[in-house]
């Protein structure tokens, strides 16, 4: 089809809402679109020709999310099959569900700007999909439990924004604390001497120790 796009170098302002796209329809008394009519921009008259609606193409790949919209489980390597979740308010580990939006969270850089850790590694929101809440720290890395918080995309307190280690095997990296990087996200005792990670451990921050329950991996969400 070809397209045609017409411009108005006169003041538009006034009458900026009145254009509209259009296709040029040879027959007027027809008045009927076919196979070639060209697409137009004209004054909005209200006629059936400027009426349009967007439509999913069948077969076709769904787009790329935009970088703060993808969605992503969180595993943990000290659990075979756990996710990151919450439940009753609390954040902790559970059995993988892959219908639980509760086990779904959005990586959001929405705001975060060029705010980096003290290794140059962007920072980021954790925000779970069923709640709207975002993963909060308070950095003192003591057996502190991992809150739930209000995340607005309009303002992003420090205490929600969190980084990524390098890749530390397999795909598993650490997430730390945006103002200290020696303080983890932790799957509290969750390591062999303990009986490891299970369903309903909770989620710490705690200083670096690169034990298995200090290791994730973000795999998307489906």
């Amino acid at each position: 089809m070809e397209h045609v796009f017409h411009h108005e170098p006169a003041d538009l302002r006034r009458n900026m809402n009145c254009y509209a796209f259009d296709h040029d329809l040879v027959d007027r008394r027809r008045a009927v679109a076919r196979d070639g009519s060209r697409l137009i921009l004209s004054l909005w008259n209200g006629s059936r020709n400027q009426l349009w609606r967007m439509a999913p193409l069948q077969g076709a790949a769904a787009p790329e999310a935009a970088e703060h919209a993808r969605r992503f489980r969180i595993l943990c390597q000290s659990g075979d099959g756990l996710s990151v979740t919450v439940r009753d308010g609390a954040v902790v580990l559970a059995t993988a569900d892959h219908q639980d939006e509760r086990q779904c969270w959005v990586q959001s850089f929405q705001n975060t700007g060029h705010v980096t850790d003290e290794e140059g590694h962007r920072a980021f929101a954790l925000v779970n999909r069923a709640t709207g809440k975002a993963l909060m720290h308070k950095g003192h890395g003591d057996d502190e439990l991992v809150q739930l918080a209000g995340h607005s995309p309009d303002s992003v307190d420090v205490a929600l924004l969190w980084t990524q280690s390098d890749d530390l095997g397999e795909g598993f990296h650490g997430i730390r604390a945006v103002n200290d990087v020696g303080v983890v996200l932790d799957a509290a005792k969750g390591v062999p001497d303990y009986g490891g990670a299970h369903d309903g451990t909770p989620i710490i921050v705690f200083p670096w120790n690169d034990g298995p329950n200090q290791k994730w991996k973000l795999l998307p969400f489906y």
